[in-house]
């Protein structure tokens, strides 16, 4: 799973979701998404165990994400 800008991020925080980590501002930039790295891997990690590889990939192509 990939986030090169801030629209595929808000994408994933929807798809996810948690669009409530779309709005904070903390999470606002790429560097301050990688100084939270743990908690967004948490967050990931409880959406994707409640789907298989399959279906989140695809999930998460759909919105523009790259996945794989």
């Amino acid at each position: 799973i990939a986030c090169e800008t801030d629209e595929e991020w808000q994408s994933l925080a929807s798809a996810i979701g948690r669009p409530d980590l779309a709005e904070r501002e903390d999470l606002a930039s790429f560097e301050k998404r990688a100084e939270a790295q743990d908690e967004l891997d948490a967050a990931i990690s409880a959406w994707t165990r409640r789907h298989t590889a399959e279906e989140a990939m695809g999930l998460l192509q759909e919105v523009g994400i790259a996945a794989a």
